[in-house]
């Protein structure tokens, strides 16, 4: 048996033609205390630079991919970039100096609250927290991964997998 949590879910598992019978429907209890609102609002024309926070993977060689795309974008000083490492691998993490000091150990759940946009793996539960809170996200798929989002389809999130397409995306969010 398998337990989805949600409509979506359980009619993935449908469509893939799993026995419905070996479904047992469920509600994530983390999500009780958020809250669905559009934050994309917050956007200022007047605002100096777009917060974004950048969820890492677990693994390393996507959280390392990841770091790429960080680092090119902090390299165009146009965002104030957040990087929160996974709890798994944040002990671990073997980062370039110059994208220390982007490195936080605040919960991602309190950082949400300071983003404007919000960029993550592709398998991470930080793309659904970041979705419900309200923010845009965008999802970094790197160039030999299938989308496994949750959330593709749904409105103010978009998958890229190159730097290029990430500011395509940000310039989406702002207008």
């Amino acid at each position: 048996k398998v337990i989805v949590n949600g409509k979506d879910m359980k009619n993935k598992f449908v469509n893939s033609n799993y026995p419905t019978n070996k479904l047992i429907e469920a509600e994530a209890i983390r999500y009780l205390d958020i809250k669905l609102k559009n934050r994309s609002k917050l956007f200022r024309k007047n605002k100096k630079k777009l917060k974004l926070l950048v969820a890492l993977d677990i693994s390393k060689k996507i959280y390392e991919e990841q770091l790429k795309i960080v680092s090119e974008l902090y390299e165009k000083k146009n965002y104030k970039i957040i990087i929160c490492p996974h709890p798994v691998t944040a002990s671990n993490l073997k980062i370039s100096n110059h994208l220390s000091k982007l490195l936080t150990k605040v919960p991602f759940k309190k950082l949400l609250k300071l983003a404007d946009i919000v960029i993550t793996s592709n398998i991470t539960v930080a793309a659904v927290d970041a979705y419900l809170s309200g923010l845009p996200v965008i999802t970094f798929l790197g160039n030999d991964m299938l989308n496994f989002s949750p959330l593709r389809g749904k409105k103010n999130i978009k998958f890229a997998s190159s730097v290029d397409e990430i500011e395509k995306y940000i310039n989406h969010f702002l207008k």
